[in-house]
C-alpha cells in the first residue's frame, strides 16, 4: 500500500476472492487487520488479528487503512465501476457481436455507420455493458425523429421496409435519465464495386471533404471493371458518360453519369479511386 497522507494508506486496485484479505504490517503477520465488512464506500473498525475482510468474490476493489487514530484504526473499501459502454446489437450481425458506440458529448452515444435490413428481418437495440441487464428498445418513427427508448425488454428497433438495406447512425440520448431518447439517420456511403470481386462486394469509399470521398483498390488485375454505387444498392450507380466501357487514363479526370458505362483499368496494380459529387467527375491515380 502507499502513505498518502500521514496515516492514510491506500491500496492498488485488486480483485477479491472467496478468502477474502487482510492488510498487514512490512509484510507480515505479526501485526495485521481484519474486520467486517459494511457496504463500499463506509468505514469500519480495523480489527487486530480479525478476521478475513470478505466482499463479494470476482469484485475489483482498492482499500483504505486510517490510521490518524492509532486506538482506533478504521478501513474502508472501494469497488472499481468500469465506465459504462453503450453498444448497438442486431440482425445485422445476428445478435452475436456488438458495435460499440461513442460518448461525442456527456450523455449522448452515438455508433459508427452499419448497414441493417428494414423490416421485421432486420432490428436492433442498444446495450450497457455488452449485456442484457441494460438495453434500449423502441418504436421507430422517421429517419432523423427522436423518439422514446423502451428499458429492458423494449420493442427491437425496425426501420423501413422489408428488402430495402439502409445505412445508419443510431444516436442514444442520455442527458435526460428520466426520458432517454434514439434517433436514427440515414447516412450515405459510396463505393466501388466490379470484377475484382466477381461484382459481388464493395470496397468502401471515405468521405475527405463535402461531396468528395476516396479509398483504394489494392493488387486488382489487369482489365478490371468497376462503377461506383450508393450504400451498396443499384437503384443509385455512376459510370462513364457514354453507355460503352471507359477505359481509364491514370491521373486524368473524367465525367460520370448515372448508370453509365463500366469503367475500365487496363494494368493491374494498386489505385487511389477519387469520386468528386460535386462535379460528377472522378479520378483515378496508381498508387505507389
Amino acid at each position: 500500500m502507499t502513505e498518502e497522507s500521514s496515516g492514510i494508506w491506500v491500496s492498488p486496485e485488486f480483485t477479491v476472492d472467496d478468502e477474502g484479505f487482510k492488510l498487514r504490517f512490512n509484510k507480515a503477520l505479526d501485526q495485521d487487520y481484519g474486520g467486517t465488512f459494511v457496504a463500499f464506500g463506509s468505514s469500519f473498525p480495523g480489527v487486530s488479528k480479525g478476521e478475513n475482510i470478505k466482499v463479494e468474490a470476482g469484485k475489483t476493489v482498492w482499500a483504505k487503512l486510517d490510521l490518524t487514530s492509532p486506538d482506533s484504526p478504521q478501513i474502508t473499501v472501494f469497488e472499481v465501476v468500469p465506465p459504462a459502454v453503450w453498444s448497438v446489437i442486431g440482425a445485422f450481425n445476428g445478435w452475436a457481436d456488438d458495435l460499440d458506440m461513442t460518448e461525442v458529448s456527456p450523455g449522448i452515444w452515438e455508433s459508427p455507420s452499419f448497414e441493417t435490413v428494414g423490416g421485421e428481418y432486420g432490428g436492433f437495440k442498444m446495450r450497457k455493458n455488452h449485456g442484457w441487464d441494460v438495453s434500449y428498445g423502441g418504436t421507430f418513427l422517421n429517419f432523423g425523429e427522436a423518439f422514446e427508448a423502451e428499458l429492458n425488454g423494449g420493442t427491437k428497433i425496425v426501420i423501413g421496409e422489408s428488402g430495402q438495406t439502409y445505412t445508419v447512425v443510431v444516436t442514444l440520448d442520455l442527458t435526460n435519465s428520466d426520458a432517454p431518447l434514439i434517433t436514427v439517420n440515414n447516412v450515405s456511403v459510396w463505393s466501388v464495386i466490379g470484377s475484382f470481386s466477381n461484382w459481388g462486394t464493395d470496397v468502401d469509399l471515405v468521405e475527405v471533404e463535402s461531396g468528395v470521398w476516396q479509398g483504394v483498390l489494392s493488387d486488382i488485375p489487369a482489365n478490371t471493371e468497376f462503377k461506383f454505387r450508393k450504400n451498396h444498392d443499384w437503384s443509385e450507380n455512376l459510370g462513364y458518360t457514354e453507355s460503352e466501357t471507359f477505359t481509364i487514363t491514370p491521373g486524368e479526370t473524367f465525367g460520370l453519369a448515372g448508370s453509365g458505362g463500366n469503367l475500365k483499368l487496363a494494368d493491374a496494380g494498386s489505385y487511389v479511386v477519387r469520386l468528386d459529387l460535386n462535379t460528377m467527375s472522378s479520378l483515378v491515380t496508381r498508387q505507389y
